[in-house]
């Protein structure tokens, strides 16, 4: 057999993806709580930039496809959980000031 453990090949990591819970789509809100992940996380500068770039430029136009875009990129850094109620339209986000769940 020539398997990893026949030829003594150390097994390959698969990265993880830090939990990511989303209550709306407000675009601060997505980048504050995915801040706080990725601090827990201890990314790297140049990945938390690569992310934010990737996320504000999906935020150019106010388009569904543009939206949806945006959770794709999500999902390639987070191990995303969208919490019941979530969109993306302004009306139905929460505009109190609360804490957050980690």
């Amino acid at each position: 057999m020539n398997t990893a453990i026949d030829l003594e090949l150390a097994p390959a990591v698969v990265p993880v993806r830090p939990p990511l819970k989303l209550r709306d789509g407000n675009p601060f809100a997505i980048l504050s709580a995915a801040k706080r992940v990725a601090l827990k996380a201890e990314w790297s500068l140049p990945k938390w930039d690569e992310f934010t770039t990737s996320f504000r430029a999906c935020f150019a136009a106010e388009e569904p496809e543009e939206q949806a875009k945006a959770l794709d990129v999500i999902r390639t850094h987070f191990e995303l959980d969208l919490l019941p109620g979530f969109s993306f339209d302004p009306s139905a986000w929460d505009h109190r000031q609360h804490a957050h769940d980690d």
